[in-house]
């Protein structure tokens, strides 16, 4: 049962290292395409997924709105592999 939670510890710490590095690479991917870095503005070709408008949902006296849009560029996905070798050297032993 200890290994089990130990596990499921792990599983969680690198998920929220992966979205760091994902979220955090985006950013600056997107910085660097937008300050005119010539040179890296293949960081930032990716494509775009997700709901095109929100999702409403009016219940009367509450109004729930939902949209989801996850953007992925290449920076972003070098961001996950490093976050990953990061992980992987630094936290699991």
């Amino acid at each position: 049962m200890a290994d089990e939670a130990k596990k499921s510890a792990k599983t969680g710490q690198w998920i929220i290292v992966l979205i760091v590095g994902f979220v955090l690479a985006g950013f600056l991917s997107s910085v660097a395409s937008a300050s005119g870095m010539n040179f890296l503005q293949w960081l930032d070709y990716g494509s775009t997924f997700g709901t095109s408008a929100p999702c409403t949902i009016d219940l009367g006296v509450v109004k729930f709105s939902f949209e989801l849009t996850v953007r992925i560029t290449v920076g972003s996905i070098l961001g996950c592999v490093l976050a990953t070798i990061l992980y992987r050297k630094f936290i699991v032993q």
